[in-house]
């Protein structure tokens, strides 16, 4: 729908999914990083960081992209 912002990594933009009929951030990965040692540290950014914490202060993943070219994941 928009994009919120842009980091070294990627960028982030405010989706809506219908399937939960519900708006969530969602972050892809920049192209010029789908080099293999950037989508290491991207995937171990998804599972070892944030699909492993709870808080009330952070974040749940909601989804992550399975296509390789377009990865990402969408958030809370």
């Amino acid at each position: 729908m928009e994009k919120l912002g842009e980091g070294g990594m990627g960028e982030v933009w405010l989706v809506y999914a219908p399937s939960r009929a519900a708006q969530f951030a969602a972050k892809k990965l920049h192209p010029h990083l789908l080099r293999d040692k950037d989508l290491k540290r991207f995937n171990r950014e998804i599972n070892n960081l944030l699909l492993s914490l709870q808080h009330q202060n952070i974040v749940r993943i909601i989804d992550v992209s399975e296509d390789p070219n377009l990865p990402g994941y969408m958030m809370e």
